[in-house]
């Protein structure tokens, strides 16, 4: 081997960093007036790593007990298994899962406490990080709070039939039966919805930047799908996305009366429908 010259870092003289303070002052303290300070802190440093084992244990037997959503948007679990764990566990659980859903990997420590803290003193719902932790029946729910574009746009949060409007734009919802039930979501009318594939409430909004529907097993970016559609660019804010709390569900250019656009797209769905279809249309969408 050959003889390496070694090079000493001027950053370990230095006073200003925390770590230099500590190794020449505070240990050399411990050191004359704790002299089986290293001793203790080994000790304790292994009964800590013993219990980390233990909770992680814990922690993994409870996060499989959380089910996510098929979007990876939203996730659910039984209440009383949530509230049955102790709040150390419940904190760690709860930052694995808004780690999972956020994608963010550091979480503030004080806010995942405070949330589970509201949640066992009995609130019904808290909202952390874009996403409401709220109390349903026997579940606590996760879910992303709709937001809408702050500048231009459109933004109609509807939960059942209604009429609403904004300026020149008129929209109406409402149920509609059909004649006969069918098995596919394309084939129920024009601009509807159908039962049992989608929930409440339902955003309906104009476009964002990075939108995407799940269409055919894979992601569609809105954009693209609208130039495949020959949208022009100056009816493109206007063409209505219904979101709800799994993502998009639909893109109804149909829906908007008096501009001739027969398109629309669904998210894909494969579950049990319920023979009623949930009716959209725009007015005065063309200003």
């Amino acid at each position: 081997m050959k003889a390496l010259k070694v090079s000493q870092d001027s950053s370990n003289d230095s006073p200003v960093y925390l770590r230099n303070k500590i190794r020449k002052y505070l240990v050399p303290v411990l050191d004359r007036e704790f002299p089986g300070w290293r001793k203790g802190l080994e000790s304790t440093a292994g009964r800590l790593a013993a219990d980390g084992e233990i909770l992680a244990g814990l922690l993994l037997e409870a996060y499989g007990k959380i089910r996510f959503s098929e979007s990876g948007r939203s996730a659910s679990m039984e209440l009383k298994v949530f509230l049955g764990l102790p709040e150390s566990l419940r904190v760690r659980l709860l930052t694995r899962c808004m780690r999972r859903l956020t994608g963010r990997s550091r979480l503030s420590y004080r806010a995942m406490r405070e949330a589970c803290r509201a949640l066992s003193f009995g609130a019904k719902a808290c909202d952390l990080l874009r996403y409401r932790l709220i109390i349903g029946g026997e579940l606590l729910q996760i879910l992303p709070i709709l937001d809408f574009r702050k500048e231009g746009g459109y933004f109609f949060l509807v939960a059942d039939e209604t009429v609403r409007r904004a300026g020149s734009m008129e929209i109406h919802c409402y149920w509609d039966k059909p004649e006969e039930k069918n098995d596919s979501v394309e084939a129920v009318s024009v601009s509807a919805l159908a039962e049992g594939s989608f929930s409440f409430p339902l955003a309906i909004r104009s476009r964002k930047p990075g939108d995407k529907i799940r269409s055919g097993g894979k992601d569609r970016r809105i954009d693209e799908l609208l130039t495949d559609w020959g949208i022009e660019g100056r009816h493109r804010e206007f063409v209505p996305l219904v979101e709800d709390r799994n993502g998009i569900v639909a893109v109804l250019a149909d829906s908007l009366e008096g501009l001739g656009y027969g398109q629309h797209k669904f998210r894909d769905y494969s579950g049990p429908l319920k023979g009623r279809s949930f009716v959209i249309r725009i007015k005065g969408a063309y200003f």
